[in-house]
């Protein structure tokens, strides 16, 4: 969309996640840059592993400036980039939930003094978008955040409705490889949570999404493919 860019990395050679769950496709850790008519804002500063790609990106785009840096899960592919983005980039303002202010206290050591806490309903005005905070406790940590940006209605999903696939494409396709990914990902990371991930999948059917922005793997350009 105007506006709206992934700027994250790629990760084809990753065949193991949390120590644990194969990972035969790679993934991608999913960075988002919203840029408005007043503010511009970051979702998620990738794994520190690759953070340089970000950084690289970002450079590339000609990024000078930045207002906000959206946490929107503590996971180290997630945060773990935020040290050397705030070096790059010390004016931006981080925003998170409490309950990702206090994990990243915790796993990334980041001042809880430095977040602007925000909550389920609050608006980040950026101008002439707005983003829309929508907690996800559960889906599968207790912080998961989901934020929607009501203009182009993209919904930026965070783990939930993600895959750990790594493509060159920005947008998911109809691939079996891909959909089996997916089921994996649901599978391995969020069925224990499902009563909670019924109720979130509920809610994203009530926003009607036109696009399904997750941390890891392409864009769902047709919500259905993943909701289904």
């Amino acid at each position: 969309a105007d506006g709206v860019f992934e700027v994250g990395a790629a990760h084809p050679e990753r065949q193991l996640f949390d120590c644990l769950m194969p990972t035969p496709y790679g993934t991608t850790y999913n960075s988002y840059l919203v840029i408005g008519s007043e503010k511009t804002a970051l979702i998620d500063a990738v794994d520190p592993e690759k953070v340089h790609v970000l950084m690289k990106n970002l450079r590339e785009a000609g990024v000078e400036h930045i207002d906000y840096l959206i946490c929107l899960h503590t996971e180290q592919d997630h945060s773990g980039g935020n040290a050397e983005f705030l070096r790059r980039f010390p004016q931006a303002e981080v925003i998170a939930t409490t309950k990702v202010r206090d994990l990243m206290a915790t796993h990334i050591h980041q001042d809880p003094a430095k977040v602007r806490v925000i909550a389920e309903g609050d608006k980040i005005e950026l101008g002439d978008c707005t983003l829309v905070c929508y907690p996800i406790p559960f889906a599968h940590w207790p912080d998961n955040t989901m934020l929607w940006l009501e203009q182009e209605k993209i919904l930026f999903s965070t783990d939930l409705f993600g895959s750990h696939f790594s493509t060159s494409k920005a947008f998911s396709t109809s691939s079996s490889q891909l959909q089996l990914a997916a089921k994996s990902y649901y599978s391995e990371i969020m069925m224990p949570f499902r009563s909670h991930i019924a109720k979130y999948t509920a809610k994203t059917r009530e926003l009607q999404p036109r696009m399904i922005a997750p941390a890891h793997g392409p864009v769902w350009y047709d919500p259905e493919l993943i909701l289904s």
